[in-house]
C-alpha cells in the first residue's frame, strides 16, 4: 500500500527470487566491513540498514527489521505511480530499497547480518540489478499473466517460478 493509502497494482510478472550463496558471500563481506559507503560494483544491488542492537533481539529479528525498513519505503518516500515506473529522481531516495526488492526481473538475493557494535548490520545483494530509469519496476496485471518465458506459475504464491 502506498502513503495515500491507495494499493499499488498487482505484478503480471513477478519472479520468485531465489537464495544465492555467493551473493551471500559478497552481502557477508560488505556486511564484515561494519562499512555504509554505497555499493559500487554494477553486477549487482544491494540494501543496508543499521540497526541498533537495543532495538533488536538477536539476529534474525535484525533482519525481519532491515527487510520491513527496506519494504515500508514506498509508503513513506515519493511515489511510484500506478504504472510502476523507476524514474531518475527515485534512484537517491529511500524508496529505491524497496524497487530493489520488488524489481520484476530480479531473480536472486543473498543476505547477511553482521554485528558492529553497537548495532546489526543488515546486507542484501540483489541480482541481476534493477532500478533502472524509465523502466517499469513490474508490469502491471493480474498475477503470473506475464510470467517470463521458462518460468511457470505458482498460482497460491502468485509468483513465476523458474
Amino acid at each position: 500500500m502506498k502513503r495515500n493509502g491507495v494499493y499499488m497494482p498487482q505484478a503480471a510478472n513477478m519472479v520468485k527470487l531465489k537464495y544465492d550463496c555467493n551473493l551471500e558471500i559478497s552481502a557477508r563481506d560488505k556486511a564484515q566491513s561494519c562499512l555504509t559507503d554505497e555499493n559500487t560494483d554494477t553486477s549487482y544491488q544491494e540494501n543496508l540498514h543499521v540497526v541498533p542492537k537495543a532495538n533488536v533481539m538477536d539476529r534474525p529479528d535484525a533482519m525481519r527489521q532491515g527487510v520491513m525498513q527496506w519494504w515500508k519505503q514506498v509508503r513513506i518516500d515519493s511515489p511510484i505511480g500506478m504504472q510502476v515506473t523507476f524514474r531518475a529522481f527515485h534512484a537517491n531516495m529511500p524508496v529505491r530499497s524497496f524497487t530493489r526488492m520488488a524489481w520484476a526481473e530480479t531473480t536472486k538475493i543473498g543476505c547477511a547480518v553482521k554485528s558492529c557494535e553497537p548495532n546489526w548490520h543488515v546486507v542484501c545483494h540483489y541480482s541481476p540489478p534493477g532500478n533502472k530509469i524509465m523502466q517499469k519496476i513490474y508490469i502491471p496485471g493480474n498475477p503470473c499473466s506475464a510470467c517470463p518465458a521458462g518460468t511457470t506459475c505458482d498460482y497460491g504464491l502468485g509468483l513465476c517460478i523458474q
